[in-house]
């Protein structure tokens, strides 16, 4: 399966929760004896998707995963909070655009967007 999203794709993670709605979608239906591609009988939107918003799929998948693969979530919170500094560090030169609810299209550094500023 493929995640095919653009990393300037703003609208607050839609484009991946779409994505993942669709992997999800996919992996029950051939599952379930479907064909992959066809949403049947498993619908992304109408059933994947069903009453949750975008900021809830995302925070389930990862916490699904912690509980899915024995892990302690304490200790991986950790230590994905620690890689996600790492990374706002390396990628605090890259400029891209964010989308907040006041303005759209602000110009951002890629590491702004995942860890705070440091003075």
């Amino acid at each position: 399966m493929q995640f095919p999203v653009d990393m300037l794709a703003g609208g607050g993670s839609i484009a991946v929760n779409m994505n993942l709605n669709e992997v999800i979608a996919n992996l029950a239906s051939e599952y379930l004896g479907g064909a992959r591609g066809t949403y049947q009988p498993v619908h992304p939107k109408l059933h994947v998707n069903a009453s949750q918003s975008t900021a809830d799929v995302c925070h389930t998948a990862v916490r699904y995963r912690c509980w899915a693969g024995g892990a302690d979530c304490g200790a991986c919170s950790v230590n994905v909070s620690r890689q996600f500094r790492a990374k706002a560090l390396e990628l605090r030169p890259v400029v891209t655009i964010s989308r907040t609810c006041l303005q759209d299209a602000s110009r951002v550094s890629l590491g702004e967007l995942s860890a705070p500023t440091q003075k």
